[in-house]
């Protein structure tokens, strides 16, 4: 049995070959051999180090999809939040590969998302708008409209339980998949999903091949895609006319939390989101922020499942593909606990539930 990227998580996951080969029980030369193809491990061996790895046995011997998410490595992070962080982008390539089986097995190939947009020389304003155009939104965006719009024009998206230091992940490939923090707000969300709506339209071009293009968002990453993409979002979310209309209307009573709160109720973003944007717009000053929010201590993150709630955490069109190739005795339960990202227990109450027939089971069209 030959693992092609043995090498590739095993650096990954920050495991020496010596460091794997203890924890294996075996000799360093061994792994080498592994890695080389010159020996092979046994099924029990790759059983092993699947669960070394943290990811599946399926993904370890077949995966052949190559998302590559990787991100910079960040200074203040500390050695836990990094192997936390990787497991996150194994778990987001693992997911790719998932999506593609499913496909596969089901006969189906997946639909593109045709859409694409060039900021070269675009102003900010003149972008959102066309972005706001082509996705047919409404002026004060919610949550779940914007969800919807990207289903709709084939685009995965997936609510994973994540540490802080990710906002969102994003791959455009023969599909387009987003992952957004499910641990954050829903304001939050809103920002991070169209912060990676940008990525995807304006960053990511489609290859139509199995080498795609991703983006791992940040806490803290400063680089240019970055920053434009916040800006693009935050004139989406808050367009600049709107916020004029505000400003003008009213005046220094905007400087209360309780004003900016309210405003920012409308825009349905955070009072962090706004303060930002009235800044950039030079309503505030930059080191006026300590007066507006209390001093933030990011709780301890502890590895859960992935997914907790189906309906809302995952894809709803792949939900309804791996739920039809269920309903039609093509995989277990255990198999759809791994494609979902949850625990076995969470697919048999989901599976028990009396309406996940109606919504469900229809199988996709062509």
């Amino acid at each position: 049995m030959i693992i092609p990227k043995l090498q590739e998580i095993r650096k990954r996951v920050g495991l020496s070959q010596s460091q794997l080969a203890l924890q294996m029980g075996v000799d360093t030369s061994l792994v080498s051999r592994w890695e080389k193809g010159e020996r092979e491990p046994s099924i029990e061996q790759g059983m092993h180090l699947a669960r070394l790895f943290g990811v599946t046995f399926d993904y370890l011997v077949h995966g052949d999809l190559k998302a590559n998410f990787k991100f910079r490595a960040v200074a203040t992070l500390t050695t836990e939040e990094k192997q936390n962080i990787q497991q996150v982008l194994l778990d987001a390539e693992q997911q790719i590969c998932f999506l593609d089986a499913a496909f596969q097995m089901a006969g189906k190939k997946p639909k593109p998302f045709l859409l694409n947009l060039s900021l070269n020389g675009q102003q900010i304003v003149e972008a959102a708008k066309q972005i706001r155009s082509l996705l047919m939104l409404n002026d004060s965006v919610t949550f779940e409209e914007l969800r919807q719009a990207l289903t709709e024009r084939n685009i995965f998206i997936f609510a994973w339980n994540m540490p802080q230091q990710i906002s969102g992940l994003s791959y455009r490939g023969n599909f387009t998949v987003i992952f957004i923090n499910q641990e954050q707000t829903e304001e939050r969300r809103l920002f991070t999903l169209s912060h990676e709506c940008i990525h995807v339209l304006c960053h990511l071009h489609s290859s139509g091949d199995k080498e795609g293009q991703s983006v791992v968002s940040i806490a803290s990453n400063r680089n240019p895609q970055e920053r434009e993409a916040n800006q693009v979002t935050a004139e989406l979310l808050m367009p600049t006319d709107k916020i004029a209309a505000f400003i003008e209307d009213l005046g220094s009573r905007l400087k209360s939390k309780v004003m900016l709160d309210a405003v920012a109720r409308h825009f349905n973003v955070s009072r962090d989101a706004l303060f930002y944007r009235l800044a950039s717009m030079g309503f505030f000053e930059w080191n006026e922020r300590g007066k507006y929010f209390d001093g933030f201590t990011p709780k301890k993150w502890k590895p859960v499942p992935r997914v907790t709630q189906l309906n809302q955490q995952v894809a709803a069109p792949f939900l309804k593909l791996a739920l039809s190739l269920y309903d039609q005795g093509e995989i277990s339960e255990s198999k759809l606990a791994e494609w979902f990202g949850t625990s076995r227990l969470d697919v048999e109450e989901f599976l028990s539930e009396s309406e996940r027939r109606e919504d469900y089971s229809t199988v996709l069209e062509n």
